[in-house]
């Protein structure tokens, strides 16, 4: 240790010293009511410790071995690291400060004083006490004012406050009211105000301060391996929060905040009440009451008339407030009236926080077993206890059957008490508690019990650790998960780690506002009717999530199912935030590569028994055939595309998909029809696909073409239904039902028909109405459009499509694959070709009545160009909205094939390996390489947010896939600074947009996301991940920045062209050649080569058989 200043403090600051006749005095120390106060500082002046009875010190004595008040001290030892080892003290710069007090006018330490009134400049207080009486304050006011005044020399009379805070004091006066005055030599801190307590003592000499330095002076044998200094090159990358600036303990408590906020807050830091998450209000216990969950030793009914009790002094004081309130004239600010209020709101607050946890939910609370309140939203106001709110809520107990209010919660806890066989009053001898005189001992006894109550809650609550339940208040309680998941190797964070504590523990502002708005003055998502959820219990309910799902993401840590699940605990769906692996293109360049995610939308349907008109849906067409109602701007239909999710409660039988035809008479129809086959398992969800004709809906079955195959046509997934047709042109019909798996398996089924008869009997006629619905032939009145036409149909319904070019197969069959691709035969047939899109719930929600679609044509027409249809029929094609369904299911969408890494999902593939045995040689294998089967894979993985997603997502739906190499890999475009090809398939795509991207609105939108679980992703992926988390903005798939390349300059250069001999004699000619290199390959041979020309014009290899002369 090493001592590095010691001074001596002096009360008074110099300019006044020097102002004052000074005389050397001999003071003495050593009386009975002497003592020393140490506080310790640290380097920042930070107070750590202060003892006000310090006596670790060696006295020595005028007379040495009498320790009489005659003998007084002449000096004292103390040794200063072994003080500061003491107290734990052991490495580190401290300040030790050592007061040298006389106790005064009390002989204790006890601060028997409190200011009532501060005068403005702070200078002087006004003093009283409410432990000393009357007289012996008078007394001790009277004999300070001596001391200050009738001394021969100036005594350092101090205030202290506690914790290093002294005041000296010039003068004092007892007041005409019996109370006293204090003159202050310092204004009062402004920390200090009314109520501060103090002592009063007298400075024997000016206080003495050591600075030290201490070194760890720890001794004895060292076990272990010494810690290393601090690690100052950590990454911070991790952190999530963002620390607040430092803050006193009433800015942390919001001064500003309601009574009734705070106290709940008090309440809850204040540790007077257990924390752990109790069901105040669930009857199913052994017992069958509610107060099994919370009581085991104390008792119910005590425990409700206490707080009756307890309610009944909060309304005494507010009505004692009241009527202080109501007083007027002069009187109401005078010093009487202001104390009394404060007194009787201290009262009222320190009671309200001093309430235990029963009591909290008694009072904040509402509901049958919480006291009654007078409104129906936070914060509830308490019914007063002799409401009949309350009287009735209350009741009276087993015992008081003939009470007026018999029953309510006091029939209940004395019902529970007979049956508590753990009360702890039932051990006491029945003669004790029979006699009056020992009703104190019972209450006392019944004391401890409330007191034990609240550790054999905690006890209880540890005892259901291992009921892993997600709800917020089930299993394991809240306020224990936590410590659970960290046991468990898990580690949980808090997002709300920065909140304000009003906001974080009860779920509103501070102010009793709960449902409290957000700088857009929107309210939490998380408010609900009965007030905002805290922030605090937001986190333990992701935290609860996590524990009961702890095993399984144990067990799949690494694994794109553990991240999944990882997500859903957050409460984020797999359709909005998905886990992106990535790899390279398909060595195979007859495909693409795809990646797979979850996608959920909405169907149009139809119910069983519709009450109005506008209960099922269906478009019609009229002349929809007819090539003079389409505009010159459009090209004729050729296609129709609907996706149709059939009712598996009407598979019997046929269902009509689309059909053609006038007021409901078809001629053509695309049917589905149910095969019962024995010889299949489960033949009742397979069925035929058929183009049937008819000269009308009641005589469709003239023709029938059957699919080659069975579908499973039932199996509750929604089917791609395509039918092309030209009948300007081939006059065929095909039709085709796709459908892929949630593992890339895809049925395809197909029927065509030669249809040119048909074509040319029936155009312009009855055969010009297109129906798109599916009409399920036993129902014979569903619904009626306003031209009375009897439509029915069942099932569901969604994205139809009409397209003027006809779809090819694999057209057909790539959509499949993610349904909501409108891709045409080339990448710019969604712009040129697409003639109606109608999404049907696809990407827009279905609400609102039937309209018509001439009428919302922008609304309802979705197709990139709604320019192009130039239909006439359009104000006879009416859209009815039906009943909505909500469908998740798995899309594969297919990603541009391109040099580098792009989003795949077939990370593990089934290699069975090539051989090519059609040749038989020792230095070549007969297997090709998995290298140059298989495409490349990376590291990388993502999973975050990002509006470039939905772009790349839209751009695949709009092109459908196309290989980026082919707009990029031209080497005539190698001198530009751009890619051409490319900008052309942009500005294809880019033709539909309307407005820019709002990226500012997608950030909006995913901040309210719980950021802290991209940390728990980084902790839930291999080491050798290159983790991409949280919000990315990066280029689209369209959207690719080119190097220009260096412009080659072919200069004209005169070389010689040498013609060697073995005579060694050379001729040379001037010859004009390239600025080229050329590498030597043959070596010249002296002799054999005695013809050769060579081109020696290089710059690095030179033959080794001549030399240039």
């Amino acid at each position: 240790m090493a001592i590095i200043e010691t001074q001596t403090i002096e009360s008074i600051n110099d300019q006044d010293i020097n102002q004052l006749s000074s005389k050397t005095l001999i003071r003495s120390f050593g009386q009975s009511n002497d003592s020393i106060e140490l506080t310790i500082f640290d380097q920042n002046g930070k107070i750590l410790l202060v003892d006000e009875f310090f006596n670790d010190y060696t006295p020595y004595y005028d007379t040495p071995g009498t320790t009489s008040d005659n003998n007084k001290i002449t000096s004292i030892d103390i040794d200063f690291e072994q003080v500061l080892q003491d107290y734990g003290y052991n490495s580190g710069k401290y300040v030790m400060n050592f007061s040298f007090q006389r106790r005064i006018l009390t002989k204790g330490l006890n601060k028997l004083f409190y200011i009532s009134e501060i005068s403005p400049s702070r200078r002087e207080i006004r003093i009283k006490s409410d432990t000393l009486n009357q007289e012996s304050f008078s007394n001790a006011i009277n004999d300070l004012s001596r001391i200050l005044n009738q001394s021969n020399f100036i005594k350092d009379i101090n205030l202290t406050f506690g914790r290093g805070t002294v005041l000296l004091a010039l003068n004092a006066l007892l007041d005409k009211d019996n109370t006293g005055l204090i003159k202050l030599y310092n204004p009062l801190p402004n920390n200090l105000g009314i109520n501060s307590r103090f002592r009063i003592f007298e400075e024997v000499i000016n206080p003495f301060e050591v600075t030290t330095q201490m070194a760890n002076t720890q001794t004895g044998t060292s076990f272990g391996i010494d810690i290393g200094p601090p690690n100052f090159t950590l990454s911070n990358e991790d952190i999530f929060t963002v620390p607040s600036g430092y803050k006193t303990f009433d800015q942390i408590l919001n001064n500003g905040a309601t009574s009734s906020s705070f106290n709940n807050i008090q309440g809850l830091l204040s540790g007077s009440s257990v924390q752990i998450d109790l069901e105040f209000d669930n009857v199913n216990t052994p017992s069958g009451y509610h107060f099994e969950n919370f009581i085991h030793f104390s008792s119910a009914t005590e425990r409700l008339r206490n707080f009756k009790y307890k309610l009944e002094l909060l309304e005494q004081y507010s009505g004692s407030i009241a009527k202080l309130d109501n007083i007027t004239g002069n009187i109401t600010s005078s010093n009487f009236v202001t104390e009394n209020k404060t007194i009787l709101g201290n009262k009222q607050n320190k009671l309200i926080q001093g309430f235990d946890y029963y009591e909290r939910y008694l009072y904040y609370e509402s509901g049958a077993f919480a006291w009654p309140k007078t409104n129906d939203s936070k914060p509830f106001v308490n019914s007063k206890v002799n409401s009949a709110a309350a009287v009735s809520w209350f009741g009276a107990p087993i015992d008081s059957y003939e009470d007026e209010y018999y029953g309510g919660q006091m029939l209940s806890a004395s019902k529970f008490d007979d049956c508590n066989q753990y009360n702890l009053v039932s051990t006491i001898p029945p003669h004790i508690q029979d006699n009056t005189q020992n009703d104190k001992y019972t209450l006392f006894v019944e004391m401890i019990a409330q007191h034990f109550d609240g550790i054999w809650a905690y006890m209880d609550s540890i005892t259901d650790i291992n009921e892993a339940y997600s709800g917020l208040k089930d299993g394991i309680s809240k306020d224990l998960v936590l410590n659970q998941l960290t046991s468990r190797g898990i580690s949980a964070y808090d997002q709300f780690s920065n909140s304000s504590l009003y906001e974080y523990l009860i779920g509103d502002d501070g102010t009793g506002t709960f449902q409290f708005g957000t700088d857009d003055t929107a309210t939490m998502i998380s408010a609900s009717n009965g007030g905002s959820i805290p922030k605090g219990d937001i986190a333990k309910e992701i935290w609860k999530r996590l524990y009961h799902n702890s095993s399984y993401l144990l067990k799949t840590k690494g694994t794109e199912r553990g991240l999944k699940a990882l997500i859903a605990c957050y409460g984020i769906p797999e359709t909005v935030l998905h886990v992106k692996e990535y790899g390279g293109p398909l060595v195979d360049k007859t495909g693409f590569r795809t990646f797979s995610y979850q996608k959920e939308s909405q169907m149009v349907s139809n119910e069983n028994s519709p009450s109005n008109n506008y209960d099922f849906a269906v478009l019609r067409a009229t002349r929809f055939f007819d090539d003079n109602a389409w505009g010159s701007n459009a090209a004729t239909p050729k296609s129709v595309q609907v996706r149709y999710l059939p009712d598996n409660n009407f598979k019997t039988g046929t269902q009509t998909i689309l059909t053609t035809g006038t007021n409901g008479n078809g001629k053509v129809a695309i049917q589905i029809s149910q095969s019962l086959n024995n010889n299949l398992q489960e033949s009742g969800s397979f069925a035929h696909l058929l183009i049937v004709t008819g000269s009308s809906q009641e005589n469709l079955t003239s023709e029938k073409v059957i699919s080659s195959s069975l579908i499973p046509f039932y199996n509750s997934k929604p089917w791609n239904i395509s039918v092309t047709y030209d009948h300007q042109n081939t006059k065929n019909i095909t039709a085709y039902a796709t459908q892929t798996t949630s593992n890339k398996n895809t049925y395809v089924a197909s029927c065509s028909l030669d249809a040119e008869d048909y074509f040319d009997s029936v155009i312009g006629s009855l055969g010009e109405t297109l129906f798109v619905l599916p009409l399920r032939e036993d129902l014979t009145f569903i619904g009626e459009s306003d031209e009375g036409e009897k439509i029915g149909y069942t099932g569901s319904i969604q994205e139809l499509r009409i397209w003027g070019e006809v779809l090819n197969e694999s057209t057909i069959v790539s959509q499949s694959l993610s349904p909501f691709n409108y891709n045409g035969n080339s990448v710019s047939s969604s712009y040129e070709q697409l003639l109606y899109r109608v999404p049907l719930g696809s990407i827009s929600d279905l609400t609102g009545p039937s309209f018509d679609i001439n009428a919302g044509q922008n609304k309802l027409n979705h197709a990139p160009d709604s320019s192009k249809n130039g239909f006439e029929g359009l104000s006879n094609i009416y859209y009815f909205p039906g009943k909505t369904v909500f469908l998740e299911e798995t899309h594969h969408l297919t990603t541009p094939d391109t040099v580098g890494s792009g989003m795949v999902s077939d990370k593990i593939r089934i290699d069975n390996g090539t051989f090519d045995d059609n040749f038989l040689d020792p230095f070549t294998s007969v297997e090709t390489s998995p290298q140059d089967r298989q495409p490349l894979d990376y590291s990388d993985v993502g999973v975050f947010f990002s509006p470039t997603f939905e772009v790349n997502e839209d751009i695949i739906y709009t092109l459908g896939g196309f290989r980026l190499d082919d707009y990029i890999g031209d080497p005539t475009h190698y001198t530009s600074g751009s890619y051409p090809d490319l900008k052309t398939i942009r500005d294809i795509y880019t033709q539909k947009l309307e407005k820019k991207l709002g990226i500012g609105d997608y950030v909006r939108a995913i901040q309210f996301f719980d950021h802290t679980l991209f940390k728990m992703i980084k902790e839930f992926v291999p080491a050798k991940v290159n983790l991409k988390t949280g919000l990315v903005i990066e280029p689209h798939y369209l959207e690719r920045a080119k190097v220009v390349g260096t412009n080659i300059d072919y200069e004209q250069k005169t070389e010689h062209l040498v013609k060697y001999s073995p005579s060694g004699s050379i001729s040379s000619t001037n010859e004009t050649l390239n600025d080229v290199v050329i590498d030597v390959v043959d070596y010249i041979d002296d002799g054999s080569y005695s013809t050769a020309v060579e081109n020696v014009a290089q710059v690095n290899r030179k033959s080794k058989f001549y030399i240039l002369r």
